[in-house]
């Protein structure tokens, strides 16, 4: 009778951890991540019309190589937390999956400290949901050759791939749109663009 029972207590022990390791794995995988409502890994058309889809639109990446993945940008939209989303494809999918997601917020040049802010506060709501320290690293952008306008990056690895919360502090001499961008990326997509 007490081997049964120690048996029963192993197999309950082993149940329990099996059980716990699956909540940590789902803990991990950026496909439950959303930005207003959307996910990587599904296919675009379970949140679009083909005839919404035809309207977005679109730049082709033309690095690291062309004819990969094209980006779709959707900015004709209100959106709860966003300015605007876009979303990143693989050209010639059918099915139109989804690798690539990224929410913008767009911050006048004068905000630099506001967009830093909101930076740290996305990175700490990330960092209790998927119960990770994220990588920071802060570099000036090769878009301004002064030096003065600075990307303050702040990503988070995953099993699957990554999230990535940038703050683009340009400034007003470069003309271009200072803002926040969060992105999530599947693996294959990140690692693409890593390449």
């Amino acid at each position: 009778m007490k081997h049964i029972i120690n048996i029963f207590i192993k197999i309950f022990i082993l149940f329990f951890i099996i059980l716990n390791l699956q909540s940590l794995t789902k803990a991990e995988d950026i496909k439950e991540f959303e930005i207003e409502n959307i996910s990587v890994g599904v296919s675009l058309l379970e949140y679009f019309s083909s005839n919404q889809i035809k309207k977005f639109d679109r730049n082709e990446y033309t690095f690291p190589a062309k004819n990969k993945y094209y980006r779709l940008y959707i900015d004709n939209m209100e959106f709860e937390n966003f300015d605007y989303i876009s979303v990143d494809l693989k050209i010639n999918d059918k099915n139109l999956i989804i690798y690539g997601l990224n929410g913008m917020i767009d911050f006048k040049h004068n905000e630099g400290n506001k967009c830093l802010q909101k930076q740290k506060q996305v990175k700490n709501e990330i960092k209790d949901i998927f119960k990770s320290n994220p990588e920071e690293n802060k570099f000036a952008s090769k878009q301004d050759p002064t030096g003065q306008s600075i990307i303050h990056n702040v990503w988070f690895e995953m099993q699957n791939g990554k999230v990535l919360v940038q703050c683009y502090n340009f400034t007003k001499q470069t003309n271009i749109q200072p803002g926040l961008d969060l992105a999530i990326r599947l693996k294959e997509f990140a690692n693409w663009l890593n390449s």
